[in-house]
């Protein structure tokens, strides 16, 4: 999934959302219809294919099992491989992609997962 992504309501009005946090991160307003959208799409496009770290060693992990039982377990290695981040922990291993699927950063965020699953 991309997180940005490039809206442009007319010629002269766009603006940049976020679309993993839903909100809209910057306005795009000019006079002049010319203004280049077009290289801020290829901007934005660049950036979606940038992949960010999102643990750090020793931060812990929030996950659910397939029984959606909790645990946790700290990171204790982090590989870069082809442009994705692979995590490891005493329990099990993750990647980028597992992370909001069953994977969480916060105790909240995996009981916010949990309660929209409801």
């Amino acid at each position: 999934m991309k997180k940005y992504e490039l809206v442009i309501e007319n010629p002269t009005d766009a603006f940049i959302l976020d679309k993993e946090k839903n909100k809209i991160i910057a306005l795009c307003n000019t006079k002049r219809p010319d203004l280049r959208f077009n290289e801020l799409k290829n901007l934005i496009e660049k950036a979606n294919k940038n992949t960010k770290q999102l643990f750090q060693l020793g931060d812990i992990a929030y996950m659910i099992d397939e029984d959606y039982r909790f645990f946790e377990s700290e990171v204790c290695s982090i590989e870069l491989k082809n442009g994705k981040y692979y995590y490891n922990t005493h329990d099990c291993d993750f990647e980028d992609k597992d992370i909001g699927d069953w994977v969480f950063e916060s105790e909240m965020y995996r009981e916010l997962h949990l309660e929209a699953m409801m």
